[in-house]
């Protein structure tokens, strides 16, 4: 899914870009025969390239939560559990925070608690340094290919998933939560980990 979005992200961005350099070539082959309305033409390109590239950054930085929060909304959750983690490209961009791909071997339970292994890929905030060995929930839709990890305060927000989580902490043994939240993209943590950093803020 991760790579699903980046793609449109980077269609929408080469677009912002090619319109961008349409804009300035018009200007300079027809600069003579604008006259004067060339400066207008200067003051949109300005516009375009701020007002453009405002919006690609708040789709950017939004769009994976939009998704997250909607299929959790819908029940389309499934509980994973860690295994090889390998850390991969970090990933900069002057529209958000750097971040760090990661790519995952998990175990992952259906509703009916049936295990497979699958591997996601997601991003993760620059901070991550390992991933620590646990559970947590994705997104899932009868298909490794929706998955994104999900914050782990963001179940809790609607109730339907409440059965589901019940029974996934009756039938699975050694289930150990891990707490899994955005700090300029994803990190997860032990709640050890999370009891200890508080301290240490206070």
């Amino acid at each position: 899914m991760r790579q699903k979005l980046n793609k449109k992200i980077m269609m929408l961005t080469g677009l912002l870009y090619g319109l961008l350099i349409g804009m300035i070539v018009f200007l300079y082959l027809f600069r003579q025969q604008l006259g004067n309305y060339r400066y207008l033409v200067v003051a949109l390109t300005f516009l375009l390239a701020f007002l453009g590239s405002y919006l690609l950054s708040r789709y950017e930085n939004t769009v994976d939560k939009k998704y997250i929060e909607k299929m959790v909304a819908q029940g389309k959750i499934a509980l994973a559990r860690t295994g090889k983690a390998e850390r991969g490209n970090v990933i900069k961009s002057p529209l958000r925070p750097s971040n760090v791909y990661y790519k995952i071997d998990v175990t992952v339970y259906d509703h009916e608690g049936n295990s497979h292994e699958a591997q996601l890929i997601d991003l993760f905030s620059i901070m991550q340094d390992k991933i620590p060995e646990g559970n947590f929930y994705v997104t899932y839709d009868s298909s490794d290919d929706e998955m994104l990890i999900v914050p782990m305060g963001l179940i809790s927000m609607y109730p339907l998933n409440q059965p589901l989580v019940e029974k996934y902490e009756k039938i699975i043994k050694n289930l150990k939560y891990l707490n899994v939240y955005f700090n300029k993209g994803i990190l997860i943590e032990t709640y050890e980990q999370t009891n200890k950093r508080l301290e240490e803020d206070k």
